[in-house]
C-alpha cells in the first residue's frame, strides 16, 4: 500500500507542476475509489496545485479533508492553505 501512495503522490506532483489542480484532485479521490487512504504528503500535494491554480476555496476544502479523514497536517500542510490564501487574496 506505501508504494501505491507514493505512486499516487508522485502523480499529484506531477499535475500540480502541470498546472492541472482539477486532476491533482481526481487523482485524490481515486485512491479513495481503490481503498488507498491518501496521506498528509498527497494532501498536501493537492493543496499545493490548488493554490498555484488560484483556488483558495479548494486548496482549505483539502485541509478540512484532512481533518475528516484524520489525517494530522503538518507545518506544509498550513503553509500550502496560507500560500494559496495569500495568491487569491483571502486574508479576512
Amino acid at each position: 500500500a506505501d508504494a501505491e501512495v507514493v505512486g499516487y503522490g508522485a502523480a499529484i506532483s506531477a499535475c500540480q507542476q502541470a498546472q492541472e489542480w482539477q486532476r491533482s484532485l481526481d487523482v485524490v479521490s481515486d485512491m479513495a475509489r481503490h481503498a488507498v487512504a491518501p496521506n498528509v504528503v498527497t494532501y498536501n500535494a493537492a493543496m499545493s496545485a490548488a493554490g498555484k491554480g488560484g483556488q483558495w476555496q479548494v486548496a482549505l476544502g483539502v485541509l478540512w479533508s484532512m481533518w475528516q479523514q484524520d489525517v494530522a497536517p503538518d507545518v506544509i500542510s498550513y503553509c500550502a492553505a496560507l500560500n494559496a490564501c495569500d495568491k487569491g487574496r483571502q486574508w479576512q
